[in-house]
């Protein structure tokens, strides 16, 4: 091997060593940031508002409308206790979710004559994303048959 060749093959490998430790170092580098991103997300961030479990609240106040926007015939309910969840529904999951703590969301549940959730409204929008995640799982919701209901709940992340 002469002297210009080996020069060439030790140049060429310390280049691909060098390039070889930047990429595994940016890759690094790469996933800290996005592990650390993702928990930001979580957890509301280093500065950001902390982060609370969606409950019924039990503070609910009687929409002023209500009576006008029932439909024909309806009964008007308001639930402000998870015992009241349990008098009208059979089968209503939970949200699994967090929202800002704090937060505040007012939805209206309208229940068939069957028992299945026919729609929902939303009175106070929580945020945008909550409300779409929230409306959701109402729709799943199941209710004991019985006359027309339109049902007010509250929720709040505390």
């Amino acid at each position: 091997m002469t002297k210009r060749t080996f020069a060439l093959f030790i140049r060429t490998t310390l280049c691909a060593t060098t390039s070889f430790a930047l990429l595994v170092t940016t890759t690094s580098s790469l996933a800290q940031d996005m592990s650390q991103a993702t928990s930001m997300l979580q957890h509301g961030g280093p500065t950001g508002p902390p982060m609370g479990q969606l409950r019924i609240n039990p503070n609910l106040q009687e929409v002023r409308s209500a009576a006008t926007s029932l439909p024909k015939g309806a009964v008007h309910l308001m639930v402000r206790s998870n015992a009241d969840v349990r008098q009208i529904f059979t089968y209503f999951p939970h949200p699994p979710m967090e929202a800002r703590y704090g937060r505040v969301g007012t939805y209206r549940v309208e229940v068939s004559s069957e028992g299945t959730v026919a729609a929902v409204t939303i009175l106070k929008s929580m945020d945008p994303v909550s409300d779409t995640r929230i409306m959701k799982i109402f729709v799943t919701w199941r209710a004991k048959p019985g006359p027309v209901r339109v049902v007010d709940i509250s929720l709040w992340a505390g």
